[in-house]
């Protein structure tokens, strides 16, 4: 059992690991933080993102639906499990969640590109639309803020999402 003084550290070892792309280390380590807390929410949502940056979306999609359910107000379990969903290939069922995401973090370039690409993808093209207006509004407006970085991996996910494969 993990000693709960250390899961901040356990924390960081996670993040820092999903930094590096180790998503199979920093699953780890959250399966050992979560033995001492089941309930943390914090690695629930890490081990999710984990999960879906190893391709294993029907466990990171159910991970993710467990964190969605104990901290609805997380915007960033709200995106992960949207992509997640986008990526099994159902975005009609990833909508309500990327629009939470983006209700909850409006800043957040990378989930109204994702909400745009779950749009497309179900045939709502002006809406779509809509969302990518939105983004480079904010991006227009708010200059100072380094959004160069997240507007180019929001577009990558939106390709990735709205794609047919």
């Amino acid at each position: 059992m993990t000693d709960p003084m250390n899961l901040k550290d356990l924390f960081k070892r996670a993040v820092d690991l999903m930094k590096e792309n180790a998503n199979q280390e920093a699953e780890s380590v959250c399966l050992q933080a979560l033995e001492t807390d089941p309930s943390d929410v914090n690695f629930i949502a890490l081990l999710g993102t984990s999960l879906m940056r190893q391709g294993k979306l029907n466990e990171a999609e159910q991970t993710l639906r467990r964190v969605v359910k104990i901290a609805p107000g997380f915007p960033r379990a709200q995106e992960d499990l949207g992509t997640a969903l986008l990526n099994l290939k159902k975005p009609s069922e990833a909508i309500p969640f990327l629009v939470k995401a983006v209700e909850l973090n409006p800043q957040s370039a990378e989930s109204f590109f994702k909400l745009g690409g779950a749009l497309k993808a179900t045939g709502h093209d002006d809406k779509a639309e809509e969302a990518g207006k939105k983004v480079k509004k904010d991006i227009e407006y708010d200059d100072k803020k380094d959004k160069k970085n997240e507007l180019s991996n929001a577009k990558a996910a939106l390709k990735a999402s709205a794609a047919p494969q």
